[in-house]
């Protein structure tokens, strides 16, 4: 199974026509927001999925009115807005009220009713498992498909100078669950490490090299660990928009367009 990644950064934004003629065999797996501004321009997911509840708020009513939604995949714990299982939901409580947590419980709900959500009981955030599970000192533990572990590493502090908090949705979410659904090749557009994209005001990372680099480690870490996941794992985002190509392998993305496969 070949999948395409699906980030909010520039480098989707300025190939949403090549987007139009992928090869038939390639997967599309976009991240939350990503739905709303290409299902605009016609562009199908296959698969959806979001990490943050605030990011999936703008495409949540299109997403109800959708005659052919994608598969959605989330973690069990976002099921429901619940500040009592999950205290991380604070600022969306904040910034959303009664009325933002109503809107999403209702949405969610509705959506898993009509079989369109798939609810993973055994996501794991590695933010709630101790620095001593045999995961982080067995790496085959991590891919033997008992769990799917979202976070390369250990966590390290509440706070975003910490090496846990410095990690790109790319590796901490999505080539988890790429591996969970038998991927064999991995693309990644839009999870640029940096730069705007859609709907944003502050790049990603805040442009930080330090910041940059931290979350770098970890794509090289996943490269690192093919052995046990077997995953080819490539950029197919032109260096101008991301620093990924320093160490992901780059793949230009005609060759995953139709005529090129």
């Amino acid at each position: 199974m070949k999948v395409l990644t699906i980030g909010s950064g520039e480098s989707t934004e300025y190939r949403i026509e090549r987007l139009r003629n992928l090869n038939p065999d390639i997967i599309k797996f976009g991240y939350a927001q990503t739905y709303y501004h290409l299902s605009k321009e016609g562009i199908l997911f296959d698969y959806l999925t979001w990490y943050d509840p605030n990011s999936i708020m703008s495409s949540l009513e299109l997403l109800l009115k959708d005659k052919r939604p994608p598969k959605i995949i989330i973690p069990h714990i976002l099921k429901k807005i619940d500040i009592k299982s999950n205290p991380g939901l604070t600022s969306f409580i904040r910034q959303r009220g009664q009325e933002g947590i109503d809107f999403y419980n209702e949405s969610v709900d509705f959506l898993y009713r009509k079989g369109k959500i798939e609810i993973r009981d055994n996501i794991i955030n590695t933010r709630n498992i101790p620095i001593s599970h045999q995961m982080f000192t067995d790496i085959e533990k991590r891919f033997d498909g008992d769990s799917i572990y979202t976070g390369t590493v250990p966590y390290d502090g509440a706070h975003s100078e910490s090496s846990w908090a410095r990690e790109n949705l790319f590796s901490r979410l999505f080539l988890p669950l790429c591996h969970s659904m038998g991927a064999t090749e991995v693309y990644n557009i839009g999870f640029d490490n940096r730069g705007l994209g859609f709907g944003r005001e502050i790049p990603q990372f805040h442009n930080e090299e330090v910041n940059i680099k931290q979350a770098l480690q970890k794509f090289q870490t996943w490269l690192d660990w093919e052995k046990y996941h077997g995953m080819k794992i490539y950029s197919v985002a032109e260096d101008k928009y991301t620093p990924n190509n320093q160490v992901l392998p780059y793949k230009p993305f005609d060759e995953i367009t139709k005529g090129n496969d």
